[in-house]
């Protein structure tokens, strides 16, 4: 079984695979019909590619049992058109697919990916939430089931983490557990990541509390708003420590230096279902007779 991405000519195969998913998915399940996608002209099925990206599933005689899109919307990635043949699923070609359209979006120098589920579609919530995805509190009625809903997912995605030199993670163990956590860490620090309120969220806890290094205090929803509202700019982290206190709680220390302003820095990060999550942050402002005055640096 290969999973590969089609080419822009191979609109037959997009043709065929699509009406497979139709054919045997309930109405509405994809925003279409099967009747209606027979009628489409060449031109419409080109055009139905054109813009985003489709991965196709193969058996090793050519057969095609299972597809996955990816389009861009409002400047981010989105899933679109999952589908497995019901022989195959059960069998991780899921996670295949998904995970073909998710390395498109990295190698696109995304933050993250989004895509709408049923509500009431629990294995199909199950699957994604195993990948990563959690919900984002979007909610919206289905367009050909009124009654019914979708919600949204999201994903944040890790790209090229940075490899620190050893002299810059001075006393971190050499679990990857601790790694995980300091990835997570610098991902809070990635002007992109800052910038999107979904992004943020996914490494923030609900309880999340920030003591700022002018003193302020700050909690999960006044934090996200902040920084989603300043203005990018570059942090730099040295000295970082890392330190597993227990099998689901770590911290973290380092010195952040933005425009100027030095602040000693300490974070504790709880394992959840979801993944690592900040729940407390503190800055302390850095003494420094080169520098004059203090700033307060959101860094939740």
């Amino acid at each position: 079984m290969i999973v590969r991405q089609l080419e822009p000519d191979e609109w037959t195969l997009a043709r065929a695979v699509r009406l497979d998913a139709l054919r045997e998915a309930p109405p509405g399940m994809f925003g279409s019909s099967f009747d209606l996608a027979c009628r489409w002209s060449e031109q419409q099925w080109r055009q139905w590619m054109h813009g985003g990206v489709l991965f196709v599933a193969e058996t090793t005689d050519g057969i095609a049992v299972g597809s996955v899109g990816g389009m861009i919307e409002d400047d981010l990635p989105v899933v679109v058109s999952m589908w497995v043949s019901p022989g195959h699923r059960g069998t991780g070609l899921s996670d295949r697919l998904l995970a073909a359209v998710v390395d498109w979006a990295i190698t696109g120098r995304h933050h993250e990916i989004r895509l709408w589920a049923l509500e009431d579609n629990d294995i199909a919530r199950a699957f994604y939430r195993r990948n990563g995805f959690t919900n984002t509190g979007k909610r919206k009625r289905c367009i050909d089931w009124p009654d019914r809903f979708e919600i949204e997912m999201s994903r944040v995605l890790t790209i090229s983490p940075p490899q620190l030199p050893d002299e810059l993670v001075a006393a971190a163990s050499a679990d990857d557990t601790v790694r995980q956590v300091i990835d997570a860490e610098l991902r809070l620090l990635d002007p992109a990541v800052r910038a999107s309120p979904q992004a943020s969220a996914m490494l923030l806890a609900p309880s999340f509390i920030e003591f700022g290094a002018s003193g302020r205090r700050w909690d999960r929803d006044s934090i996200i708003a902040a920084l989603a509202a300043e203005p990018p700019t570059t942090t730099a982290a040295t000295q970082i420590r890392g330190q597993l206190l227990s099998p689901d709680l770590a911290h973290v220390t380092y010195i952040a230096e933005r425009d100027g302003q030095k602040s000693l820095r300490s974070s504790l990060w709880r394992r959840t279902d979801d993944g690592w999550r900040m729940y407390f942050h503190r800055g302390t402002p850095v003494a420094d007779k080169s520098l004059s005055g203090t700033t307060d640096c959101v860094d939740g």
